[in-house]
């Protein structure tokens, strides 16, 4: 039986079986409502006892699509598309930590949870590697022992969790209307972009291929004329 009960904040992870969104099955969800206490429910797992997938999704439906106050994760435009695949449509985003540490300090180049919880939090987590390996003896999340997978995906909750706290209190006024009046807007809108593809006029984009081929080619020979 599962019943989440929260007023506030409800941060979502989800793993699954592919990195790509259209192929990825769920394998366990975690979810938590602060930094001390976190819920994972195997799904997927080559061994052990696993939920009921059509059970759990339909529990955790009207938390997941409750527009109030939303759901908050590290990078939630894969998250989002995957609980689509399950008839989840996600309502609300209240926050994306990655969008959070992009907004706070663009110049950096590696924004995932890893790295900003060392960074910000002085805090080392599990990798995904540390469970299932790396290059060709690299198991899937699904062969992971049920135990170590709660452990790990019960710690990224937690994390995004207590990353959020330190982003919400770091941020100016003007970073955070950036974030909640652009960036935020757009996690669903290139969500759905992903999720359904977009039309591409391919006669056109031979046009302007040509057009630009031959204006960087006149750029190119009045840069060694310059010169």
């Amino acid at each position: 039986q599962i019943h989440v009960k929260y007023k506030s904040l409800l941060v979502v992870d989800l793993e699954t079986t592919n990195i790509d969104t259209l192929n990825a099955k769920l394998v366990g969800i975690s979810l938590c409502t602060d930094e001390r206490n976190s819920i994972y429910i195997p799904l997927l797992h080559d061994e052990g006892q696993n939920a009921s997938l059509d059970n759990v999704l339909i529990l955790l439906k009207p938390y997941l699509e409750n527009p109030k106050p939303g759901i908050i994760g590290q990078n939630l435009k894969y998250d989002i598309n995957v609980l689509k695949k399950y008839n989840i449509h996600v309502q609300e985003v209240a926050a994306d930590t990655m969008l959070e540490s992009y907004i706070y300090r663009s110049a950096s180049n590696r924004h995932d949870l890893g790295t900003l919880a060392k960074t910000y939090l002085h805090l080392d987590s599990i990798s995904y590697e540390d469970l299932t390996g790396k290059g060709a003896k690299q198991i899937p999340f699904s062969a992971v022992d049920i135990e170590k997978a709660a452990t790990y995906s019960g710690e990224d909750v937690q994390l995004t969790y207590l990353l959020h706290q330190y982003f919400k209190d770091k941020l100016s006024a003007q970073e955070r209307l950036l974030l909640q009046d652009i960036e935020i807007p757009l996690v669903k809108v290139l969500a759905a972009m992903e999720y359904t593809g977009v039309a591409i006029d391919v006669p056109l984009l031979q046009e302007q291929s040509v057009i630009l081929k031959e204006r960087l080619a006149d750029l190119e020979k009045n840069a060694w004329e310059l010169a």
